[in-house]
């Protein structure tokens, strides 16, 4: 059985993405988040999703939230950095 973490999104949740990632580069954090809500719920584990998630965390500045995002992409990439 194949996990969140490895299956790919799909076209319509890579499509919500991209406008999150829009929102999130604009400074519009609610919108991005509220957008954020379209992804399918069982694919929201994904790397690339949770790093958006972390910057809009991070734009509304709600730290503990980021911080448990962060430890998720950890989990992902232990290697990287920048979680």
């Amino acid at each position: 059985m194949t996990e969140a973490s490895e299956m790919p999104l799909e076209v319509e949740d890579r499509q919500h993405l991209t406008v999150v990632e829009g929102y999130a580069e604009l400074g519009m954090y609610l919108d991005a988040q509220e957008e954020l809500e379209n992804i399918e719920p069982g694919v929201r584990q994904l790397a690339e999703v949770l790093a958006v998630r972390l910057l809009i965390y991070n734009g509304l500045k709600r730290w503990e939230l980021m911080q448990f995002v962060a430890a998720k992409l950890n989990e992902h990439d232990p290697s990287e950095v920048q979680w």
